[in-house]
């Protein structure tokens, strides 16, 4: 099943595109929205209709990082969609930290494989 929309968060311009290309390369999605700031992604998610179903965001994003950007959004997350954490974070208490979240269904060590992505789209 196609997906509406994949959305990709992480303020390196290369690995957005080796992982825009890589969720294309499976037809994952009908549209892919890549945001490269913390304030860009605030800036969408507030006034996205309908959300993307699956969120992939790094911890490490300027301006504020990836849980302060979950916890802005975690009653419109809830219940609503899937969000991934993909990171070069290897410290325990990010990982636990991040798994608290309901709705993070995933923390997982940059780079973003073939393998991870067949995974993510089965899992959604």
């Amino acid at each position: 099943m196609k997906l509406n929309k994949i959305f990709l968060l992480d303020d390196d311009p290369i690995v957005n595109v080796i992982n825009e290309q890589l969720f294309r390369k499976y037809n994952a999605a009908k549209q892919y929205i890549i945001c490269r700031t913390s304030q860009e992604a605030i800036d969408y998610i507030t006034k996205a209709e309908p959300l993307p179903e699956i969120v992939i965001i790094d911890l490490n994003i300027p301006l504020t990082n990836g849980f302060a950007f979950l916890e802005k959004f975690y009653d419109r997350f809830v219940n609503n969609l899937s969000v991934y954490i993909l990171t070069s974070s290897v410290n325990p208490e990010d990982y636990n930290k991040a798994m608290s979240y309901p709705f993070v269904k995933g923390y997982l060590k940059k780079p973003l494989t073939r393998d991870i992505v067949q995974k993510i789209i089965a899992e959604n």
